[in-house]
């Protein structure tokens, strides 16, 4: 007992402390998970292959200016790495390994997020230990229970999926030297260079944890009372700020994206009380909704059963538990400031809206930039370990209370086994998928350059399959790391109009697999008329130039050669109901009648083939009409006919009547053989939204027949 209650060194305690946190993650997630073995690497969680992606991309591509600008990823334009969340600064270093040590690049390929979760949990622990002793507590039995409460931490052991956010040792180690430099005025000057060095080290993690790191800085500088050398160095880490912003690409273009959701993902006022996920009470939400808004999981701040016991205890010494805080003003006034943001606009109690109010309008960039609120609370969270822990090491110390701490040490271990054994399972197993996995390989494998339509930032994901399978479908490519026209990032920056009108100018490129998903499939006429051959699979349809890879893939199962079109004859009237042939419908219809279809999606697409060549001015003609009432008094549909716009479908009261033919003229003859017609509806809304009725379904018009007149 002596010996748990002497003084340590601080690198005796700090290697403690580090030793701790890294047997817990080994026993959490296993080595495989460190070193890419595992599994779960064969498919991570969406977010987590975002990140990869992101790293193997940066590490395959030579090195140039901009530093961490992606050139393959997005084509034909750039995407910066820190919009990837892969941790700028450890792809960097592991960068310049692979340049000095070449086989690095294959090992860090599948193991680079592991062997930074190690990091976060090592410094986790050691940095807890460091703030610990700071604040006195300077035994070794106190270096043991701050690092196992610190990681036992539910709102840190949740964020293990998100890498860079889940890099919580960045804020322990702003508050580290904000006692560091309160404290030691010898070596104030040192402390604040590397305060300095931490805010660089930030900003190329993650911009929330850059953000509270910066204000902890100026918080320092404010408590330090000394204009003159506040100003100084407050200059200089405002200059790293930017360079460092500037440096990750935070100011491209996808810093200007408008990102909602700051009212939705904010900190409910019982998230510290209630766990979602408790090795001991199950999970705590069947006790009081502590996510009532949609996206209240990113301000998770759950204590934990150990930390609440010790809050208990604490209440009646609450005064001498909050005498010291008296010597921290400025850092209190912050910690609870972030509390407040944390909150959003919108506060919640369980499932009870408590205010609203609207942000301060020349405020709104705030809300934009950092639109998960919910991820200030962290610091808070942390504020109340470190002031709980630090009363209770000193109060129980003597007889049977000297059990105290480490019995609800113990505690806390058991509560978070909840969270760690998700962990552990989801580790043990490749994540569920819709695509195959054993033969797409093959088919990406056989090309230099991979295009997809729609691209990530422009899909319509109203199908439930269509994030998955363009995640999927990234990963994979991402294992060659081929050229690829857009993966999924925290900011989309693609110009889906531009994108949309450039599609009329598709051509097949030789090396290049076009996968066409939903929808897109339409665009295969385009492909093969300049030379590719195509075949479905489950989601879509594949082109390509090389019929060697198309016959292997559908030889192993993986493609099926398309169904034909059906031939329709000049003059011929195609009815569109229930009677009509199904490989007439691209995509983009549904609830069909027996009478005919309504247009569903942005665009509705028919493809047939033409049993000859029409006149030198051939018409289409449409049977259709439009959900009109006092609320749309018009709509239009614009037209396209193998990849050219032709006109517009007009319906207002004169012409909405379906026995009323619409009538486009061509200016050019069809030939005999394929052809696609597209239909894009520029008005959506629902029926319901527009007072025309109670339907729901976001639909475009209703199309009973066409015809192809000569």
């Amino acid at each position: 007992m002596s010996r748990w209650r002497s003084p340590v060194g601080d690198g005796a305690a700090l290697s403690l402390g580090a030793a701790i946190g890294l047997l817990i993650h080994l026993i959490t997630f296993g080595p495989g998970h460190v070193l890419g073995t595992s599994a779960y690497w064969r498919l991570p969680e969406i977010d987590v292959r975002g990140f990869l992606i992101g790293y193997r991309y940066f590490l395959a591509e030579p090195w140039h200016l901009p530093l961490f600008e992606l050139r393959t990823v997005n084509l034909p334009f750039t995407k910066s790495l820190a919009f990837t969340d892969s941790v700028p600064v450890f792809a960097l270093v592991n960068k310049m390994v692979a340049t000095a040590l070449p086989g690095w690049r294959a090992f860090s390929h599948r193991s680079y997020i592991g062997l930074w979760s190690i990091l976060v949990y090592v410094f986790q622990g050691a940095l807890a230990v460091a703030c610990m002793r700071r604040l006195g507590r300077r035994a070794l039995g106190d270096a043991v229970l701050t690092a196992i409460f610190f990681v036992a931490c539910p709102p840190f052991v949740a964020r293990w999926a998100h890498v860079s956010l889940s890099s919580h040792f960045l804020l322990l180690a702003a508050v580290y030297l904000h006692l560091r430099v309160m404290q030691d005025a010898e070596r104030r000057t040192q402390s604040l260079a590397r305060f300095v060095v931490l805010i660089i080290i930030a900003v190329l993690v993650n911009p929330y944890h850059a953000a509270v790191v910066f204000a902890v800085f100026v918080v320092t500088l404010f408590a330090m009372r000394s204009a003159w050398t506040g100003a100084r160095w407050l200059a200089l880490g405002t200059g790293a700020l930017v360079l460092a912003t500037a440096l990750a690409g935070f100011f491209a273009r996808e810093a200007t994206v408008k990102m909602p959701g700051f009212d939705l993902s904010s900190t409910n006022l019982l998230s510290p009380f209630i766990p979602v996920r408790s090795g001991i009470f199950g999970d705590g939400k069947r006790i009081a909704n502590v996510e009532a808004a949609m996206f209240q999981f990113e301000g998770y701040a759950y204590l934990g059963l150990g930390i609440l016991v010790l809050f208990g205890l604490a209440l009646p010494s609450l005064p001498r538990l909050l005498h010291p805080l008296r010597r921290q003003p400025f850092l209190v006034l912050l910690v609870a400031g972030l509390f407040l943001f944390s909150l959003s606009n919108t506060i919640w109690l369980g499932s009870h809206r408590v205010l609203h109010f609207d942000f301060p309008e020349n405020a709104i960039w705030i809300t934009q930039q950092f639109r998960a609120p919910g991820r200030f609370v962290w610091l808070p969270v942390y504020g109340v370990y470190l002031v709980i822990l630090r009363w209770a090491l000193a109060r129980f110390q003597d007889g049977w209370q000297a059990l105290v701490v480490p019995v609800l040490a113990v505690v806390q271990l058991a509560e978070t086994s909840g969270d760690w054994a998700l962990i552990r399972a989801q580790n043990q197993e490749m994540g569920q998928h819709l695509l195959d996995f054993e033969r797409w390989p093959t088919l990406i494998a056989a090309h230099s350059a991979v295009t997809v339509h729609p691209t990530f930032d422009c899909a319509w994901f109203g199908q439930p399959w269509a994030f998955p399978v363009s995640s999927e479908l990234e990963y994979l490519v991402s294992e060659r790391t081929l050229p690829v026209n857009g993966i999924y990032t925290s900011r989309p920056t693609r110009d889906c109009g531009l994108e949309k009108a450039l599609q009329s100018e598709l051509r097949a490129e030789q090396g290049t697999l076009y996968i066409l998903l939903g929808v897109e499939k339409r665009l295969s006429a385009l492909l093969e008329r300049s030379g590719a051959a195509c075949a479905d699979f489950a989601y879509g349809r594949v082109c390509t130039r090389d019929q060697v890879a198309l016959d292997r893939g559908v030889e192993s199962g993986l493609l099926v050669p398309p169904s034909p079109p059906p031939t329709i004859v000049l003059d011929e009237r195609v009815g569109l109901g229930t009677a009509a042939a199904p490989e007439l419908f691209v995509a983009g219809f549904g609830l069909e009648v027996e009478t005919g279809r309504w247009t569903m999606q942005d665009e509705a697409a028919i493809r047939f083939q033409l049993e000859r060549q029409t006149g030198g001015g051939p018409e289409l003609r449409f049977e259709a009409t439009a959900p009109l009432c006092s609320g749309r008094a018009e709509s239009n549909a614009d037209v396209w006919v193998d990849g050219d716009i032709v006109g517009s479908l007009r319906f207002d009261a004169s012409t909405n009547e379906i026995d009323i033919p619409h009538v486009l003229k061509l200016t050019h003859p069809l030939g005999s053989g394929r052809h696609t017609i597209d239909i894009r509806s520029r008005d959506r809304r629902p029926a319901v939204e527009v007072g025309c009725g109670s339907d729901a379904n976001r639909v475009g018009i209703f199309i009973r027949a066409f015809t192809v007149a000569s």
